[in-house]
């Protein structure tokens, strides 16, 4: 009977091993994450803010900003591997290049005066980087970009050290 139930843990042990799947991509193969926004016509705050893995940024505050400047901390623990994972959720490896005026694909309506996004995500293999015009509508990846920039300014806290008060 012992033996059997020892046979039987055994078993269910090596199952479990075998049927294991990997889960979304380890925050340690993420080096850095950057986002920027431009200037649109009107009071649309520009900078740029770079988050590493140990939670830390670099904001480089230009216009319409609480502060401007270069100004460096320490977010929240955890606030870099939750951006990576919003990446992940968001498969943010496979959004295009560029979404402009220029690329009726990317861009099939727009309008003027809006703001500019950049998002450039350094991994151990390499750096991608992806622009937007936020005048852009009409293509599915818009929407994820939309997506990303919410859940990334709730990490790096974007009402506190970046928003100027309304």
């Amino acid at each position: 009977m012992i033996r059997h139930s020892l046979s039987a843990l055994l078993l269910a042990a090596g199952l479990a091993a075998c049927a294991a799947t990997p889960g979304p991509a380890a925050p340690d193969t993420y080096r850095a994450i950057s986002i920027t926004e431009t200037p649109c016509f009107g009071f649309c705050p520009a900078y740029t803010i770079t988050v590493t893995p140990d939670d830390r940024y670099v904001l480089e505050a230009r216009s319409h900003t609480q502060t401007q400047g270069r100004t460096t901390g320490a977010l929240e623990a955890g606030s870099f591997a939750r951006m990576t994972a919003v990446l992940e959720r968001e498969d943010a490896a496979s959004l295009p290049v560029s979404i402009n005026t220029q690329d009726d694909d990317t861009c099939p309506l727009w309008h003027t005066d809006a703001p500019g996004y950049e998002l450039s995500v350094t991994r151990a293999d390499g750096r991608q980087d992806v622009s937007w015009y936020r005048g852009c509508s009409g293509h599915p990846a818009i929407e994820r970009l939309e997506r990303i920039s919410d859940a990334l300014r709730a990490q790096y806290d974007y009402d506190t050290l970046i928003a100027v008060e309304r």
